[in-house]
């Protein structure tokens, strides 16, 4: 698979860990798009159609990953992007977040690799 062909949306408050993200993707064959919050990532998956994977902080301003999660199964229930959260510390386990939807953590500072 021309690996092009997956899109991918990065969701950060934070503009450093955002490019540092898209440079990795963006390296590795993937098309991505970003948003610095998560008001502005409903605005990207509206004009972007097929968005496979959503990373998105948890905690950030005008709307939180936690909010962008429930708008995303609302808006797209049928074909919802898997959907990652990426945060340093929150007061839920990954498995909560599982529930709610999500597929996994990613934990910061990131490590490329693993990423």
């Amino acid at each position: 698979m021309d690996l092009s062909q997956i899109k991918i949306l990065i969701v950060d408050d934070e503009e450093d860990l955002i490019e540092i993200c898209v440079d990795t993707f963006d390296m590795e064959g993937f098309t991505v798009f970003s948003a610095m919050n998560g008001v502005e990532a409903l605005k990207v998956l509206e004009e972007q159609e097929g968005i496979a994977v959503v990373i998105s902080d948890a905690i950030m301003p005008e709307m939180d990953g936690h909010k962008l999660l429930e708008e995303i199964k609302v808006k797209y229930s049928d074909k919802a992007p898997l959907f990652y959260f990426s945060t340093g510390a929150m007061d839920v386990t990954e498995e909560e977040l599982q529930a709610k939807g999500a597929k996994g953590l990613v934990s910061k500072p990131y490590n490329l690799d693993a990423l």
